[in-house]
């Protein structure tokens, strides 16, 4: 989104990446060159993440101060590959 949305350069795709620990040039390159060369390709990846981020706030809010996130991805994990209303469904949301 960062790069053919907001226009993003291969150093601020640099500092983006740079928090999740990417931080070899030859591998922020590499990134930058495949969003750059296929844009829609890492979409579904922002569009689940987004989906998964969504589905943590839920479980905070239901389960409150009760919320463990280790618990949470353990669940997710032990459910498997389904769909995102699947998922939902199976965590009690």
């Amino acid at each position: 989104m960062g790069v053919h949305y907001y226009g993003w350069t291969r150093a601020n795709a640099a500092q983006y990446l740079r928090p999740f620990g990417i931080t070899d040039e030859t591998i922020v390159q590499e990134i930058f060159q495949a969003v750059v060369e296929a844009p829609a390709n890492y979409l579904r990846y922002y569009l689940g993440s987004l989906n998964f981020m969504q589905l943590r706030r839920e479980m905070q809010e239901k389960e409150g101060k009760d919320f463990d996130l280790r618990s949470f991805h353990q669940r997710v994990l032990t459910i498997g590959p389904v769909q995102f209303p699947v998922l939902q469904k199976h965590l009690g949301l």
